[in-house]
């Protein structure tokens, strides 16, 4: 099993006991799925900026002011439209990334390869049981 396959499934099993868990692993995969697809729609715009306003701020220091943006938003309660806290959370969490050196980045080390058809049935599953238990359900299929 490769790292990713030994990480997740440690994952999935501290979620099943520990108290809130599956809610907690279900907002973390919630957060990691959208920087992927904002990283796929937008590039790595966020770790290395086009630099057209602030065109002497490094990456770190652009997001810092991203995040100081979405701090005054939520503060005027200014965020129609957007999950202030989720951006947050995101802008965190590239900071992290974009503070962390490239040779200890442990993604470095993950080779990722198309799942087995075991391997999606299971993820399947869980994604379902998670769904089912969230407490979001209502909010994402109104009546």
């Amino acid at each position: 099993m490769t790292a990713f396959n030994d990480s997740m499934n440690y994952l999935l099993e501290r979620a099943a006991i520990g108290p809130n868990g599956k809610k907690i692993l279900d907002e973390c995969l919630n957060l990691a799925s959208m920087l992927i697809e904002k990283n796929i729609a937008y590039g790595n715009s966020a770790l290395n900026p086009v630099r057209i306003f602030a065109r002497d701020l490094d990456p770190k220091a652009q997001i810092l002011v991203r995040l100081d943006d979405k701090l005054s938003r939520l503060a005027r309660g200014s965020a129609a439209g957007e999950d202030v806290i989720l951006d947050l959370l995101g802008y965190l969490i590239l900071y992290r990334i974009a503070d962390a050196p490239a040779a200890t980045n442990p993604l470095d080390s993950i080779k990722l390869r198309e799942p087995t058809p075991e391997e999606v049935e299971k993820l399947k599953a869980v994604a379902a049981e998670t769904e089912k238990n969230s407490p979001y359900q209502e909010s994402r299929n109104p009546a």
